[in-house]
């Protein structure tokens, strides 16, 4: 993983895991996220996640309701190209899980904004479908 990537991943991580998210969304009761080593520990051994799968995964609680969360890192100046992680995280929103990509700390609120009052309003219009999976 590239030097840049790495900072914007410990930001992140660290934003959730020290709970400022749960002061920027107050919807959210708890929030945590793990570091997801997706790759092989060496060229002959290869990884058991599936295609696409992205570095942070966890779970946030909105309203009383567990949802995963996954969130795939870039470096700043970079966007996500790559039609594995885009697929894996398009299935997952599909499931009503929040999943997203993003390249900065203020990239992440935004996205992660958005698709917590998607939540929100799926929650209270009962057309909920998330994703405890």
């Amino acid at each position: 993983m590239a030097r840049e990537e790495n900072i914007v991943q410990n930001r992140i991580i660290k934003y959730f895991n020290t709970k400022e998210v749960l002061f920027d969304f107050p919807h959210v009761k708890y929030a945590h996220v793990y570091r997801i080593n997706n790759k092989g520990l060496n060229k002959s051994r290869k990884t058991l996640l599936p295609k696409g799968f992205p570095d942070l995964c966890g779970e946030i609680t909105i309203g009383g309701i567990a949802v995963k969360l996954y969130i795939e890192i870039k470096a700043p100046d970079k966007q996500c190209t790559n039609a594995e992680q885009l697929d894996f995280l398009e299935h997952k929103r599909s499931k009503g899980c929040i999943a997203f990509w993003c390249n900065c700390l203020t990239d992440c609120k935004n996205k992660l904004r958005e698709q917590i009052i998607e939540t929100i309003y799926s929650i209270k219009s009962g057309k909920s479908s998330m994703a405890i999976e």
